[in-house]
């Protein structure tokens, strides 16, 4: 069974949408390559909860996505997370592996900058409704 994870990775990056159009593949899982600069959109996501258990029936995931605009701008990194509140709320999701099931985006915001390189940051939580193996 495909994990939680690469079925989200896939849903963001799924050819013909608005957030695949802003920021292609450039969708990291954790953190970003050494060799990323922000000159490019991007989103960094993780899973954060999931039981341990996940056979068998549905699970509720909750996906945490920082959103960048390629960009020092807010504006940027809005436009961005913005792709990805309308690719996730309210939908469901099947993509090539499988489905996501029911999404709803429970959590929009800007970030301070980021400390290290100055940013511009937006988070969007997801939570999906995955089904088990």
């Amino acid at each position: 069974m495909i994990s939680p994870e690469q079925l989200f990775s896939e849903a963001l990056v799924a050819d013909s949408t608005a957030v695949q159009a802003l920021i292609g593949d450039r969708a990291f899982e954790l953190i970003a390559p050494k060799a990323f600069v922000n000159d490019v959109p991007a989103v960094i996501y993780h899973l954060e909860t999931l039981p341990t258990d996940f056979a068998g029936a549905f699970h509720t995931g909750n996906f945490v996505v920082k959103c960048y605009g390629g960009s020092q701008k807010k504006t940027d990194a809005e436009t961005v997370a913005r792709a990805v509140y309308d690719r996730f709320h309210a939908k469901e999701i099947t993509v090539a592996s499988g489905s996501l099931g029911k999404s709803f985006v429970t959590q929009f915001q800007s970030l301070p900058p980021e400390p290290e390189t100055g940013w511009a940051v937006y988070l969007v939580r997801v939570m999906c409704l995955i089904e088990g193996s």
